[in-house]
């Protein structure tokens, strides 16, 4: 009997040491599985988020780019608007700060101080046609840079041939207005022997020539005219008081000035 009892013990250890062995090896198989899946879940979770972090990083510049690069309000697409070849908007405004403005009716002499008769009546200014066009004056506007204002006006047109003068003043009887014999009477306007201006604008509105003679800048003589030197050389040409001088032939016993001809000067 106990050689029997010996036996089975004999037999069922090995049994037991192996079914022990077993448990700690599925532990540890367990143990190494679920480390090898929480170390590749890990892993997978790391890479995965710094990849989609640096994508997200990536992708955001390069998104945030494009929109910059095709915002309709973005400075790349103004700059490209400004600098392009075609550009209308640039070519015009261009164009218009650097092309003055052209005109046909240049003023080319005026009398402010004559001295053989009063100023009232003995004041004068003259125009000169500088385009190969005849220019009708109907309409015109004469202004200063005060109150006076007299507006061009007759029943047929006032035309001031092509290279023609055109004489203009306060009084239309030779015998009180220092003997001359202008080509149109005007009224309200008064000529300062100091500082004043002649404008004249066109029944468009369009400037056509202004004048702004000061007492400092431009020539000062009692009874003499001031007269342009060159009036062809155009409306811009004629608001430097350089380029006018004092009348030398005489009209009258005193008074010297070419009106309604041309310049001496």
């Amino acid at each position: 009997m106990r050689t029997l009892r010996s036996l089975r013990i004999a037999l069922a250890l090995p049994l037991a040491l192996a079914a022990c062995s077993e448990d700690p090896a599925r532990s540890t198989g367990g143990g190494t599985d679920t480390s090898s899946d929480t170390q590749a879940d890990t892993t997978l979770v790391d890479t995965g988020a710094d990849s989609a972090v640096d994508s997200g990083s990536a992708d955001t510049s390069s998104e945030d780019t494009a929109l910059q690069d095709t915002a309709p309000d973005g400075s790349a697409d103004t700059s490209s608007e400004d600098t392009a070849p075609d550009g209308s908007a640039d070519a015009d405004t261009s164009t218009e700060d650097t092309s003055p403005p052209s005109t046909a009716i240049v003023i080319s002499e005026l009398m402010k101080d004559p001295c053989a008769v009063s100023d009232g009546v003995g004041e004068w200014f003259e125009v000169t046609n500088v385009s190969a066009a005849p220019y009708d004056l109907r309409g015109v506007v004469i202004t200063d840079d005060g109150s006076d204002r007299h507006t061009i006006a007759g029943a047929d047109p006032i035309i001031v041939a092509p290279g023609a003068t055109f004489l203009l003043a306060a009084s239309g009887d030779p015998a009180v207005n220092g003997g001359i014999t202008p080509d149109y009477v005007y009224s309200g306007l008064l000529l300062a022997n100091g500082d004043d201006a002649i404008i004249l604008t066109a029944t468009d509105g369009s400037l056509l020539d202004a004048v702004r003679y000061t007492r400092a800048g431009f020539p000062n003589t009692a009874c003499a005219s001031l007269s342009v030197a060159d009036a062809s050389a155009g409306s811009i040409a004629n608001d430097d008081g350089a380029g006018w001088c004092d009348g030398s032939a005489l009209y009258n016993l005193r008074d010297a000035g070419t009106p309604g001809a041309t310049n001496s000067a």
